[in-house]
């Protein structure tokens, strides 16, 4: 096994996050375009894993271009996890709310209660409706 197959992974994974950053930069976050993000990255580490075959072979850890494509499918997504790591990190520097089991149930029972009324509400206007 060559030294230089480790390599593959992390050079797509690197590539398709600096890529996605730039898409996400470009478009302004508009929100089609981050909910389709983890389909581009995917896109992206295929078209990699591939080329990487075809281009580089010795860097690429397949014997076909199928594994190829899985491995840069996989490294694509990778790439979104990555992403999410970085997110969660910068949120643990944020001071968390201690909030009590009382505390958390009395929240929960009040989203209820307002998921509760405003069915019934719909339900209500429908009735009126005739719908």
């Amino acid at each position: 096994m060559n030294t230089f197959e480790f390599a593959a992974v992390p050079i797509i994974v690197t590539a398709v996050y600096l890529i996605v950053s730039l898409i996400k930069k470009e478009t302004g976050g508009n929100e089609k375009v981050l909910a389709r993000l983890p389909v581009i990255a995917a896109i992206l580490g295929a078209l990699l894993g591939i080329g990487g075959f075809y281009l580089v072979p010795s860097i690429i850890p397949a014997d076909n271009v199928l594994t190829a494509l899985l491995i840069g499918i996989g490294s694509g997504l990778a790439s979104t996890g990555t992403n999410q790591v970085f997110k969660q990190l910068k949120k643990s520097d944020e001071p968390v709310e201690d909030k009590t089991l009382t505390q958390v149930k009395n929240e929960a029972v009040k989203a209820f209660n307002k998921t509760l009324r405003n069915a019934t509400a719909a339900k209500k206007d429908d009735d009126k409706t005739g719908k």
